[in-house]
């Protein structure tokens, strides 16, 4: 009896006797500790100390397979916790080679969560997999698939393809659909070795079990991804799966929430989407379906709104159906509408698809956007940033750039700064109204984003400044426009480095046009940032040679600007010093340095002298003195003669080495206004491609340029003769130093320049018709969104009335609306409708104020526009304010003053100069600025 009492208690000394639930009580005690743990470190503590009591327990040699089988679960939960035990996975991989049901599934489920694909013990596990997989036991063959799946890798595939294959026909579904699994993971990691396997998954998708059916969907999936046309005549298998499916005839086991198999039917949606893109024959085959699945998921439930977002983005995805758009546009307003924020993201994601396929159905949900951009849930306003970003048009690109910058101005995560920045510059190079507007945008976004902007998007902001237009007056209003903001701006505390090279580029080129600084103003504006702190070495550099041109142009150097510049003659940078040393000894030769340093010359060529003639003295100097003479690499010996072929005398000027072949000077004026057959060859940059002319038109053209020569030296700058034959009529043409470009006003963009397009105002089109007095419109009646008619379609393809609704000073019930909510109407009427915010017009968004000659200038300008208004006579106003066709004509200077034109672009807003011949606004003469003419 006392034998079995000192057993029993070295039994509970040790920790192996059973007690209720079969585990030990060290197990128990495990499970206990870590679920009352109240911290990390506790957690850690308890599993610190269970690895260290398994350690000594595996290396117990006689341990019954009980204990083994709990010291395998115990071992789960420490490496599940992040604790190393790989000390046990060899005791894993024993235990699945053995023979029990019990012990070999413990055992394989270690397996697959210690090992993985290319671990060295993956290997021990070949032959076992193999055996159960020819076994009877389904539960053994149904472990064996699980672990094949999950720790075979691509080298092994080969092995274990023959074996699967057969389960394919097996009696069991279950084995079935894990069979089609392991395949499919085989397909992911060697698709080379299941490359005649095409017609098999297509037996699978008509198996008579539905869980296998829908198992092979996932094959498809990556298949019709890769190559869609390959699998074009599954289509009408796909859809008649999927209307069973709607129609409720699979096994209610497959129902969730009263939606018949939800999963299955999504993915078959995806299937859809790729195979019907682009694909009429193949979409018209869907529209059925896709009708009937969007009517039966609205179940109101989380399920059913699943379902709905892929059916809708499988609508927009496939070739368009009108109806169908627009049931799924009403469909999709039960997401917007939700209270649900999660719903109301997948809304705004849903209505980016469909307006790609028409933009009218945004008009509709406009208010709950701009809501949106106002939500405190930060994913939900940047996923509405994003839909602005997609709906953008040359219509609402100010006012949503706008907005852009006003969200880049307050968030401080950097990933999504940089891609705000990202899409301002690609938003304003693709649809900047005007070149004075790109800049003020691309200003802000300078100081805004700092160092995230690209260096290419500085690169093309100086070059517009430097190559200008054909409007000699526009380009001097902008570059005075850029000196002036910089100027102000180089007094801020922070200022980004390319912002300052750009600021320290125009200054220097430019400053000298205004009058507002002196060039001491501006010395001391750039002495002062010599002594800040930058990022990139180089932005001194830009400073010092900034500095330089505007000593040439005063030819003389101040001193407290050399003893602010003399600091850095021992700079660590040996170009800053060479730039400093540049400007001392310049500064001496005043003459020189108006030639190195000419003003406005940034567009001019430079010829290099690639024979290196300068240097014939230098040579003779030497060779008088004894020096040996050059010797082409092909007469040298040495190491170099190794690697030089030697070539044939008749080539013996053609040397191997470097190519110090000069390139062909540039075309003369002359030869570049050879044809109006060539004026439309442009490069890529924007630049005019290079010519050849014929003998004939290169006599023509010189006799026009002697005949242009004689005349005025203002024609000669603004029109050249094509001079091909003279029942030729060709366009006029502005002559530059990088070829021809088309006469009239351009916009930078994205590809380069481009000809600013005329728009023909509202009114001015309504003048053009003859308009009977049954249907004459009195301003009063007229629209304020800009149309004269009801029905007429607003810029984004939508009707005016949309927009014309969001701006009416009361809502629907007549309440009058508060100013929150009028500022909300104003912003949704200009993103949806093209119409800018009521009392603003074009937004500064650097924040600047107006300089002492900006406003100048426009005082100038308002008294010039005065003139053509005291003209009129009372009578066409008369007529004008009764609505008449022929007042309107009668009178262009009060186009832009009528309803008709106040919404739109071209004529409207008050500007009040008389329109162009060609519609549109045109600018009053300005008064020119002191400065070089280009």
């Amino acid at each position: 009896m006392s034998s079995q009492v000192e057993k029993a208690l070295a039994q509970l000394q040790s920790g192996i006797i059973s007690v209720s639930g079969g585990h030990s009580r060290a197990f128990q005690n495990l499970i206990r500790g870590i679920g009352e743990a109240k911290t990390r470190d506790e957690e850690d503590r308890i599993m610190r100390r269970e690895v260290h009591a398994l350690k000594e327990l595996t290396a117990q040699p006689d341990l019954s397979p009980k204990q083994k089988k709990e010291i395998l679960v115990r071992l789960l939960y420490c490496e599940m916790l992040g604790h190393d035990v790989s000390f046990g996975h060899i005791h894993a991989v024993k235990f699945a080679q053995q023979t029990t049901l019990v012990e070999k599934r413990v055992g394989y489920l270690a397996t697959s969560l210690f090992l993985h694909e290319n671990h060295e013990l993956t290997l021990l596990l070949v032959n076992s997999l193999q055996k159960d997989l020819e076994s009877t036991n389904v539960l053994l063959v149904c472990s064996a698939l699980t672990v094949i799946s999950r720790l075979i890798g691509a080298d092994m595939v080969p092995v274990f393809v023959p074996l699967v294959r057969k389960k394919l026909t097996h009696s069991r579904e279950i084995i079935r659909k894990k069979a089609v699994m392991t395949l499919h993971r085989f397909w992911r990691i060697a698709p080379a070795q299941l490359s005649n396997m095409q017609d098999t998954f297509r037996q699978i998708l008509c198996d008579r079990d539905p869980g296998v059916m829908a198992a092979s969907l996932n094959i498809f999936h990556d298949l019709v991804s890769e190559e869609p046309s390959d699998h074009s005549d599954l289509v009408s298998s796909f859809v008649s799966i999927l209307k069973q499916i709607v129609e409720g005839r699979l096994p209610h086991d497959f129902d969730y929430h009263n939606m018949p198999s939800p999963w299955t039917q999504m993915k078959l949606l995806r299937i859809l989407s790729m195979l019907g893109a682009d694909d009429l024959k193949a979409s018209e085959s869907m529209y059925e379906v896709l009708d009937l699945a969007l009517v039966r998921a609205a179940t109101g439930t989380a399920i059913g709104y699943a379902v709905t977002y892929e059916v809708i983005r499988t609508i927009t995805a496939i070739y368009p159906n009108s109806q169908l758009v627009e049931k799924a546009a009403k469909s999709l307003s039960r997401f917007l509408t939700s209270t649900n924020n999660n719903y109301k993201y997948f809304g705004i994601t849903l209505l980016g698809s469909v307006v790609q396929v028409d933009p009218q159905y945004a008009a509709e949900h406009q208010m709950v956007v701009i809501n949106c951009l106002d939500d405190p849930d930060e994913t939900l306003k940047r996923k509405t940033l994003d839909l602005l970003y997609h709906m953008t048009n040359p219509h609402n690109v100010e006012v949503i750039c706008e907005r852009l910058v006003s969200y880049l101005r307050s968030t401080v995560d950097e990933f999504l700064r940089a891609d705000l920045v990202a899409r301002i510059t690609e938003l304003a190079e693709k649809f900047a109204p005007s070149n004075s507007w790109f800049m003020q945008t691309m200003n802000a976004v300078f100081e805004l984003g700092g160092n995230l902007v690209r260096p290419e998007v500085a690169h093309n902001l100086m070059r517009l400044l430097a190559e200008g237009s054909e409007d000699e007056d526009q380009d001097t209003e902008l570059r005075l426009y850029a000196v002036e903001s910089y100027m102000e701006m180089s007094e801020q505390t922070i200022i980004p480095d390319v912002l300052v090279k750009i600021m320290c580029w125009v200054l220097g080129e430019y400053s000298y046009l205004c009058e507002e600084y002196t060039a001491q103003e501006v010395l001391a504006a750039l002495c002062s940032l010599l002594d800040r702190n930058f990022e990139s070495p180089d932005t001194r550099g830009w400073i010092v040679t900034a500095i330089s041109k505007i000593v040439s142009q005063q030819q003389q150097l101040p001193g407290e600007v050399w003893a602010r510049v003399s600091k850095f003659l021992s700079s660590a940078s040996v170009d800053i010093q060479q730039r400093c040393y540049e400007l001392k000894l310049l500064s001496t030769q005043p003459a020189l340095m108006q030639q190195v340093l000419p003003t406005d010359a940034s567009c001019e060529d430079v010829e290099v002298d690639g024979s290196l003639s300068f240097l014939d003295d230098f040579v003779s100097d030497a060779l008088s003195r004894g020096c040996p003479a050059y010797k082409p690499a092909s007469q040298r010996s040495g190491r170099a003669n190794r690697y030089v072929e030697e070539e044939p005398e008749e080539e013996s000027g053609k040397v191997a080495g470097l190519n110090v072949t000069p390139y062909e000077l540039p075309k003369s004026q002359a030869a570049a206004v050879a044809s109006p057959l060539f004026s439309g060859m442009t490069t890529s940059s924007g630049r005019s491609a290079p010519v050849t002319a014929t003998p004939a038109v290169v006599s023509t053209v010189a006799a026009s340029t002697v005949a242009e020569s004689t005349g005025s030296a203002d024609d000669s700058r603004s029109e050249a003769s094509s001079g091909v034959s003279s029942n030729t009529s060709s366009p006029q043409v502005a002559r530059h130093a990088s070829g021809i470009e088309v006469a009239g006003p351009r916009l930078w963009s994205r590809g380069g320049y481009s000809k600013k397009q005329t728009t023909v105002p509202a009114s001015a089109a309504a003048a053009a018709e003859p308009v009977s007095s049954a249907d004459s419109v009195t301003t009063g009646d007229m629209p304020a969104g800009g149309s004269s008619t009801p029905g007429q379609f607003g810029p984004m393809g939508g009707k005016a009335s949309a927009s014309v609704s969001a701006t009416a000073e009361q809502s629907e019930g007549g309440v009058p609306l508060t100013e929150e909510e009028r500022n909300k109407r104003d912003l949704a009427g200009a993103i949806f409708g093209g119409k800018p915010p009521a009392g603003r017009g074009a937004g500064v968004l650097t924040g600047k104020g107006k300089g002492r000659a900006q406003k100048r200038r426009q005082q100038q300008q308002l008294e010039t526009a005065e003139q053509p208004f005291a003209q009129l006579s009372q009578s066409n106003v008369a007529s004008l304010n009764s609505g008449s066709a022929t007042a309107t004509a009668a009178a262009p200077g009060l186009m832009g003053m009528t309803s008709a034109g106040s919404g739109g672009g071209g004529g409207g807003g008050g500007g009040g100069f008389p329109p162009k011949p060609g519609g549109g606004r045109q600018k009053p003469q300005k008064h020119k600025q002191g400065g070089k003419k280009k």
